[in-house]
C-alpha cells in the first residue's frame, strides 16, 4: 500500500513538474508569437485584402491572365473560388447585370477572376462576362467573394466577403463620383434602368 501511494505521490508530482514547464514555457513565448505576424506576401503565398486596396492601383494586376484587357476603363471585377456557395449565387446576378450592361461597355463591364485552385468552373464559356484567372504560381489566400471596382486600373471601391447587390454598387458609384463615371447622362440612365435588377 505504501508503495503505491510513493508511486501515485510521484505521478502527481511529475505531472505538477510538466504542468509548470509547460506554463513557463508558454507564457515565454506567447509574446514572441503574437508580434511575429506572417507576412502578407511570398514568392509562394500571398495574402489579399481588397478593402485595403480602394484609392490605389490593382496591386495584384500583373497576375491576372488577363491583365491588358482589365487595366483600361471601368471594370467590376468578382473574384471566386470554384467551391465557393456565394459566389455560384453571385455569378449569375452579375451575368445579368452584364447582359442589361452590354450596349454601355464605357460605362461599367464585369470580368469574373478565378482564383486558384482551378477545379469546375462554374461559369460557361456563353457569359457574357469575361473570364480570367489569377496565376498558379502563388498560392492566394482572399475571402471570397471579393468584388472591386476599378477605372484604368485604380480601385474605386472594393469588398470582400460577399458580392454587393446592384443598388449598393450604384451607390457607391454614385458616392465617389469618380470622373470616369461622371458622364451625367450614362449615369443618370443606367441608375434608373438598373435598380430592378438588383435582387
Amino acid at each position: 500500500m505504501k508503495n503505491a501511494h510513493a508511486i501515485l505521490t510521484k505521478t502527481v508530482g511529475l505531472l505538477l513538474l510538466a504542468a509548470a514547464i509547460t506554463i513557463i514555457t508558454l507564457a515565454a513565448t506567447k509574446p514572441l508569437l503574437t508580434s511575429k505576424k506572417p507576412q502578407e506576401t511570398s514568392p509562394t503565398y500571398q495574402i489579399l485584402e481588397p478593402e485595403t486596396w480602394t484609392g490605389k492601383k490593382l496591386p495584384i494586376i500583373k497576375y491576372i491572365n488577363i491583365k491588358n484587357k482589365i487595366k483600361n476603363g471601368n471594370w467590376l471585377l468578382l473574384f471566386y473560388h470554384h467551391d465557393c456557395p456565394d459566389c455560384r449565387k453571385a455569378i449569375p446576378r452579375y451575368e445579368e447585370i452584364a447582359r442589361i450592361l452590354k450596349d454601355s461597355k464605357d460605362f461599367l463591364r464585369i470580368a469574373f477572376i478565378e482564383v486558384p485552385p482551378y477545379f469546375h468552373n462554374p461559369i460557361t464559356e456563353s457569359s457574357p462576362c469575361l473570364l480570367g484567372r489569377l496565376n498558379e504560381d502563388k498560392q492566394w489566400f482572399i475571402t471570397t467573394p471579393a468584388v472591386t471596382i476599378i477605372s484604368e486600373g485604380k480601385v474605386i471601391s472594393a469588398w470582400e466577403a460577399k458580392a454587393p447587390d446592384l443598388d449598393t454598387i450604384m451607390q457607391k458609384l454614385s458616392e465617389k463620383r469618380h470622373k470616369n463615371f461622371l458622364n451625367s447622362q450614362i449615369f443618370s440612365q443606367h441608375l434608373l434602368i438598373l435598380p430592378r435588377y438588383a435582387q
